[in-house]
């Protein structure tokens, strides 16, 4: 029997893209917890103090006012920069004065207001609302760079800021490969995911229980030969109906989106088909072969035959369709 259950839908960098709220922000975080089915994924550097912190860009000049309190320091890593500058920025008025999204709706005056008032949102506070809200999280974790105090612990600052926030382990999608084996030692409740493809065998030894790969990468057979071991996938980044209704059909498990509004209205694939439905179709295309291939015979005997399409006609005349033509010298 096809059984089908409803993908989990992953929010990709929280809220970009529908609810229109800047993707680093604390509000982002709030709109997004509205939403029953996602998870959600977010780059997360740790800042010169070791205070890991959410940041989409390298550097702050896109995404914060940086140019207006501290230009000089505008095109700098945001990772080398103290913690007690970055609080200071503005993560939100950037959004609204340049949406990034051709699409965006538009804004009640308050939500408005208070989008243009968002700072930088510490990874510790986003965990903190993932757990009240009972969210699972992901996040992409980025190395320091080679000058940065913690370049060497800069996973453990991060299992600090876990530990700080006093999330469920098992909410946490633990995507890096560094100290892997430490990390499942200290906290083996986290979702250890992996981001490509390998052996059951060395999945399994690693403790892996999720992949998290480009909707590219993945077929219906390696879904299913994964599900088969207790490794669920997620897909990115899925933002049609259609390739969403491919997913589901093919048996991931959840996938990242930009259109979480529009694929959470989803019932089902678009093209699901029930058993019987299925079943129905190849009968009727059965059917219609089979009438198909009879009627050729037919048309095939009468034109051996001699035979008029037409009844009207009683004869057929010496330079009728169907008359055999004799060569002569």
């Amino acid at each position: 029997r096809l059984r089908l259950g409803k993908l989990k839908i992953v929010r990709r960098r929280l809220l970009q893209h529908y609810e229109h709220q800047p993707f680093i922000s604390l509000l982002a975080g709030l709109y997004s917890c509205r939403w029953k089915r996602y998870q959600r994924q977010k780059t997360e550097p740790g800042d010169y103090d070791g205070v890991p912190f959410l940041m989409h860009d390298t550097t702050l000049k896109r995404t914060t006012n940086v140019n207006e309190i501290f230009p000089q320091f505008s095109n700098m890593n945001a990772a080398l920069l103290p913690w007690d500058m970055l609080e200071n920025l503005n993560a939100g008025k950037w959004f609204i004065q340049k949406p990034p999204f051709s699409n965006m709706g538009s804004l009640s005056s308050t939500d408005q207001q208070t989008a243009t008032n968002q700072s930088i949102y510490k990874l510790v506070d986003f965990l903190r609302l993932a757990d009240r809200a009972n969210k699972t999280v992901i996040f992409d974790l980025y190395r320091p760079p080679p000058d940065h105090p913690h370049q060497y612990t800069w996973i453990n600052q991060t299992l600090d800021a876990i530990n700080e926030a006093a999330i469920d382990p098992k909410l946490v999608l633990w995507l890096s490969n560094d100290l892997r084996d430490e990390v499942y030692s200290l906290y083996p409740g986290f979702q250890q995911t992996q981001g490509y493809k390998d052996s059951i065998q060395h999945l399994v030894h690693n403790h892996i229980v999720k992949l998290n790969l480009p909707y590219s990468a993945m077929n219906q057979q390696d879904i299913r030969t994964y599900a088969a071991a207790n490794i669920t996938t997620n897909l990115y980044v899925v933002s049609e109906p259609w390739l969403f209704s491919l997913a589901w059909c093919s048996g991931a498990h959840s996938v990242t989106t930009n259109s979480v509004h529009s694929l959470k209205r989803m019932k089902e694939p678009m093209f699901l088909m029930t058993p019987a439905e299925y079943n129905l179709m190849w009968i009727l295309t059965d059917g219609a072969s089979a009438f198909l291939i009879l009627l050729i015979f037919v048309l095939h005997w009468w034109r051996e035959r001699g035979f008029s399409c037409c009844p009207e006609s009683n004869e057929v005349s010496d330079s009728g369709l169907y008359n055999t033509f004799k060569t002569g010298k």
